[in-house]
């Protein structure tokens, strides 16, 4: 994840739900800026940022969330809610079971932190302690999202496959791509391609942080990642084996994914996101 950026979307939010706010970051110089330019108040410590707060939510790296919890605990009420966002939750959930008689909130948006509004957007509740309390809280904060409830592990298995292998698997064709005329590609590219390589380069885009992160940070990614592999090594022997033998694996696929229908509906959202791209 990206602090500033997550911090930007979720201060302008509770702006706009007519809460006071006070922003807190090691980096002073950060904390200013975003301070200013949403006119809110900037803590000069943990301990006042968090002194007094009905909320206290965390958002910064996975591997750095647990001692932020423990750092904060000391100075809140004793109803406070302390909430955090990181991608993967099984290193986050055991601080906040720690945070006794508190109230914590575990959540992941579902979308990037350049969204207009919360309206209509997934977030997903991490249960911590009390899957009924918690779902009510978020609710509470997130009227307008779509909540889906879960727990941990099965969050942090999920989040392999929509973050972890993705990032990996985009990394490997940017390695690719590089090592060819890419201008000339996309000049010659069909509408696969288009797509193909524009999530590539999104993904490329983000900070070595974050890339690292939602590859490193999961426990379930590498078990994941080496599957990938092993069966890139075995579809690569179908390949090879004609069409007798890999015909059948392909139709089985089709089937796996979907029917008829939702494969012909993800080939127009792919063309939809291709004529985003081109309005742009």
């Amino acid at each position: 994840m990206e602090p500033e950026k997550w911090v930007n979307v979720f201060t302008r939010l509770f702006i706009e739900q007519g809460h006071a706010i006070k922003l807190y970051d090691v980096d002073s110089r950060r904390a200013q800026e975003v301070a200013e330019r949403h006119g809110v108040y900037r803590a000069i410590s943990v301990q006042e940022a968090a002194s007094g707060a009905d909320l206290i939510l965390i958002c910064a790296p996975t591997e750095a969330v647990p001692g932020i919890i423990d750092e904060v605990m000391p100075h809140t009420k004793s109803d406070t809610i302390i909430s955090e966002i990181a991608s993967f939750k099984t290193k986050t959930i055991p601080a906040l079971k720690r945070s006794d008689g508190l109230g914590p909130l575990a959540i992941h948006p579902m979308f990037g932190p350049d969204i207009a509004t919360f309206q209509g957007e997934t977030i997903a509740v991490v249960t911590v302690n009390d899957s009924v309390k918690e779902m009510e809280t978020a609710r509470a904060l997130f009227p307008e999202s779509k909540l889906v409830q879960l727990d941990p592990e099965t969050h942090d298995r999920c989040m392999a496959s929509i973050l972890s292998l993705p990032y990996f698997m985009n990394l490997v064709f940017a390695r690719i791509m590089a090592d060819g005329d890419l201008q000339l590609m996309k000049e010659l590219a069909g509408p696969s391609f288009e797509v193909q390589i524009a999530v590539t380069q999104s993904i490329i885009g983000e900070s070595p942080e974050l890339i690292r992160s939602l590859i490193n940070d999961n426990m379930f990614s590498w078990p994941l990642i080496r599957k990938f592999m092993d069966e890139a090594n075995h579809l690569t022997t179908l390949l090879k084996s004609g069409s007798d033998i890999v015909d059948p694996f392909l139709e089985n696929l089709k089937g796996s994914m979907g029917g008829k229908l939702e494969l012909e509906s993800a080939r127009e959202f792919r063309n939809q996101i291709l004529e985003s791209i081109k309005k742009e």
